[in-house]
């Protein structure tokens, strides 16, 4: 959380599971990062299988650039 990015889109076209970004999902979160998934879905889920490819933007308009840029903005 050194501020030196101002947006992440995951690249990983099968997702990941909870366990392998909720902790870096803390972090962001304590660092006033907004972090949804590349479809604009929450990425806290209790469905141990659910996949999702997190997106993460210093601020809402990046993000939601962001998401256009990764096709969320296709899925309504």
């Amino acid at each position: 959380a050194s501020g030196r990015f101002d947006g992440y889109v995951d690249s990983s076209p099968a997702g990941h599971s909870p366990w392998d970004y909720l902790g870096a999902l803390l972090v962001c979160r304590e660092a006033g990062v907004e972090v949804v998934d590349a479809e604009g879905r929450e990425l806290v889920t209790l469905d141990h299988a659910a996949r999702r490819t997190p997106v993460a933007a210093a601020t809402p308009t990046l993000l939601a650039e962001l998401l256009s840029l990764a096709g969320a903005g296709n899925h309504d």
